[in-house]
């Protein structure tokens, strides 16, 4: 263990970036807008800065700001892949990925080692909470049938009764991800609840959660991607992607901080690895920005939990609407997660 750290928690989002979700001023983001195209083919079409320009007023994101307060925003923050869900789920998990866009109809994936693996062989302990079925370490075959495997409504009774693993894996139900054209206010309410079980249970003075949005969802941010590391197979830009949000909280995470960076999303692999004294998994986590230079020193007291505003509950039809669009979602992934 180091830097104080006891667990981390990393929690996957969707779709935005840095400008579209906290960024201030121009248009309003639409709500129920078909969301825009963010492929790879997209983002290398409209580089520097492709995406649609518009951000998610501050009034429909409390929880967000107030963690932005509590927490530390990794500002220069990148996506790994130009590109869509998939290859950035693969690069934060396995710091790697062998496609550029989506996972298609029953796709194939080569055997790769992730994070779990490299937990497995050091013999800690680790839980994949899946909000759409096979979300998560769900995606690797060989992972799949593990008793490590549950669903994300198991995730904040774990917390509250500190029975957390040292790296619990939390990926948002659909409807609650933020992905557009999805409410908002749902993933936000969604978000606050997981948080809020962090903090009312024992873990928080050693714990370090990651909120992460996975991709840039088809929206503009005004940072240029960084230099060139990598190109796809056809000879476009494949490494890096453009900046993602990005917020730490936990106990030991210094309250409104700012870390500048870099980092990438195979920085996440990276500080799981360097916490527990793990082997990087490739040469993208083993280069990879540092976020463990963001947190307290050790012997630093931890920092209190956070308030977080409470929002009200969904209503009875819009709770049957998310029952709805989460149960498709399950059937979607089951038909574009890699065949064992």
């Amino acid at each position: 263990m180091a830097f104080g750290v006891a667990r981390i928690v990393v929690i996957v989002m969707e779709n935005r970036t840095i400008d579209s979700l906290l960024g201030a001023g121009g248009t309003p983001c639409p709500g129920l807008a078909w969301p825009p195209d963010n492929s790879h083919t997209a983002a290398v079409a409209g580089l520097p800065h492709p995406g649609r320009r518009c951000h998610v007023p501050a009034a429909q994101i409390p929880v967000t700001r107030a963690l932005r307060c509590a927490g530390c925003l990794a500002s220069g923050h990148f996506s790994e892949i130009l590109g869509p869900s998939d290859p950035n789920y693969l690069a934060m998990m396995a710091a790697a990925s062998p496609v550029a866009e989506d996972l298609g109809w029953f796709p194939r994936l080569p055997r790769m080692a992730t994070l779990a693996d490299r937990m497995d062989a050091a013999g800690l302990s680790w839980r994949n909470y899946a909000g759409n079925g096979l979300d998560g370490f769900a995606i690797f075959p060989h992972l799949r049938r593990r008793a490590e495997m549950r669903g994300w409504r198991a995730f904040a009774g774990d917390a509250r009764r500190g029975e957390l693993p040292r790296l619990s894996w939390l990926t948002a139900p659909y409807a609650r991800s933020e992905h557009p054209p999805m409410p908002v206010g749902w993933g936000e309410r969604w978000l606050g609840q997981q948080v809020a079980a962090l903090a009312a249970g024992p873990c928080w003075p050693d714990l370090v959660a990651v909120i992460v949005w996975d991709d840039w969802g088809g929206y503009w941010d005004r940072a240029s991607p960084p230099p060139l590391r990598e190109r796809w197979r056809d000879g476009t830009p494949f490494r890096l992607g453009l900046r993602t949000p990005l917020l730490l909280v936990g106990g030991r995470v210094p309250p409104g901080s700012v870390f500048e960076g870099p980092s990438s999303h195979a920085s996440i692999p990276a500080l799981v690895e360097r916490t527990f004294g793990l082997a990087p998994l490739t040469d993208w986590d083993a280069d990879a920005g540092d976020l463990a230079r963001a947190l307290l020193p050790p012997g630093v007291p931890a920092t209190p939990p956070p308030r977080l505003p409470r929002l009200p509950g969904p209503s009875l039809g819009a709770r049957a609407v998310q029952g709805a669009i989460d149960a498709a979602a399950v059937v979607w992934r089951a038909a574009h997660v890699p065949l064992a």
